[in-house]
């Protein structure tokens, strides 16, 4: 099965430096992402939901700006899939935007916002707004 990109923003009204924080540390991840992290060092680790091991690297790492988490893919190995996660701070505002960017075999779209607005849904209830 090919795979799609899936991309959403959601604003968020905390500094990128938290918002980061929340984005990419394994503690702050198992509290909104995934059920388990396990860090093999600073760039891989497995991410586990329902009981299932998920091998991941981090291929870009720009601090309070994005990262990226690379899912190897055994049959194509050369476009793995990824999520990467981008905070963008508008100039009139100063809200923070949270740039989701999930490239995956999944292909249903509502499947995916419905996925990405409760994990996110999640995010906002132990951010506590």
């Amino acid at each position: 099965m090919p795979k799609t990109r899936f991309q959403r923003e959601y604003e968020f009204q905390i500094p990128p430096k938290v918002l980061f924080e929340l984005v990419s540390e394994p503690n702050n991840l198992k509290l909104w992402f995934c059920d388990e992290i396990v860090v093999h060092n600073d760039r891989e680790m497995n991410l586990v939901w329902d009981d299932t091991d998920h091998e991941c690297r981090i291929t870009l790492l720009k601090p309070s700006k994005a990262i990226r988490f690379e899912f190897p893919d055994e049959d194509a190995p050369s476009d793995p899939a990824f999520i990467e996660l981008g905070i963008n701070q508008t100039t009139v505002t100063k809200s923070n935007f949270l740039t989701v960017t999930d490239y995956s075999k999944m292909n249903d779209e509502e499947e995916w916002n419905n996925l990405w607005d409760s994990l996110i849904n999640h995010l906002r209830k132990i951010m506590g707004t």
